[in-house]
């Protein structure tokens, strides 16, 4: 048995396939120690937010029995080496659909100079937040994907007027309600949600004042790809 393990993921949607990744940890270490990627991580690698906002993941994670430790992953500990230079952790644990890719292949090698490993289990195939995602974001539910833009009583009131189902979330600049939930929808900041957002996506400015620089910055942000109006 392990002394020190480690697993790192985005644990989105958490479900039975996240909860046995994480038994099956805890059953070959005594400490398991559990990363959950930052949404300014997910955006960078997968170029589209987490359903799930970070703040509440981790601490989802956290409540989990078999997790002794929770932490964020920002991009300082994305690196395998990194990472066991922070946590020093006597195995790496991740499921197989990564076992035999090169780099993680070089990765076990380096881990095993300095004392450690990687250990690969195999996933759930029931169900994964990709399969789920896909069964939320049908063609038809993606056709027509709106963010708000102000996350206060203007912003209230456009989700009132739009309907929850039709909306994704809020987006605002004031780093108070970013990562906040605002009448059950994530708060996104516009500088790291702006490069995921697509020409099918519409934006409305729900704002008393400042509408025209909040469309400036938008413009800046998503590089014009989405629909906005005011």
């Amino acid at each position: 048995m392990y002394k020190i393990g480690y697993i790192a993921g985005v644990f989105d949607l958490f479900h039975i396939g996240h909860l046995n990744l994480i038994r099956n940890a805890k059953r070959m270490c005594k400490y398991l120690i559990v990363g959950v990627l930052t949404d300014e991580l997910v955006i960078h690698f997968k170029k589209n937010p987490p359903i799930i906002p970070f703040e509440e993941r981790l601490d989802i994670v956290s409540s989990i029995r078999d997790v002794d430790k929770a932490i964020g992953v920002g991009a300082g500990l994305i690196d395998k080496m990194a990472a066991w230079e922070e946590l020093h952790f006597d195995c790496l644990f991740s499921g197989d659909d990564y076992k035999d890719t090169p780099s993680w292949l070089r990765d076990r090698e380096l881990l095993r100079k300095v004392g450690s490993n990687i250990h690969f289990f195999s996933y759930t195939q029931s169900t994964s937040s990709t399969k789920i995602k896909r069964i939320l974001n049908t063609e038809d539910s993606r056709k027509d994907r709106v963010f708000i833009y102000g996350a206060g009583q203007y912003g209230k009131k456009a989700l009132e007027y739009y309907g929850s189902e039709g909306v994704l979330g809020f987006i605002d600049r004031d780093p108070y309600k970013i990562g906040t939930m605002l009448l059950g929808k994530p708060v996104y900041d516009i500088q790291k949600i702006g490069a995921a957002l697509t020409k099918e996506d519409t934006i409305m400015i729900a704002l008393k004042q400042g509408k025209e620089e909040a469309a400036k910055e938008l413009r800046q942000a998503t590089q014009a790809a989405c629909r906005y109006f005011m």
